[in-house]
């Protein structure tokens, strides 16, 4: 004869289901979502918002990494602009304000949003 389990033992066992299941899950690892593309520039995160603008003035700066999780970084990068992409003035514009960037040939305006917190 099989003994009964205790109803003391099926929540012990369901608690620890959810505990492992909790841990397994839990435990991944894997780049987290943007809130939006970017470029950091002079210290300022600059929001790339693709409108096209035709009049650009002075190359202002370049690019120097691709980041693709999130962290703590410094110096100009971009989470969409790839190494090397090119940042130039708006014509007649305010750079703490907006700066264009060059994207796939077109130039389009990225909005300063403040400062970049690190």
């Amino acid at each position: 004869m099989i003994p009964k389990k205790s109803g003391k033992y099926n929540v012990i066992s369901f608690l620890l289901c959810i505990v492992i299941i909790t841990l397994l899950t839990g435990c991944k690892q894997g780049s987290t979502d943007w809130a939006f593309y970017f470029v950091v520039w002079n210290e300022d995160i600059y929001e790339i918002d693709k409108t096209v603008i035709v009049d650009v003035a002075d190359e202002i700066g370049t690019v120097k990494k691709h980041v693709v999780n999130e962290g703590n970084y410094s110096g100009v990068f971009s989470n969409l602009l790839p190494k090397g992409a090119k940042l130039y003035k708006i014509k007649e514009g305010n750079t703490d304000e907006a700066i264009a960037v060059e994207l796939n040939g077109t130039f389009v305006e990225a909005r300063n949003q403040g400062k970049y917190r690190k």
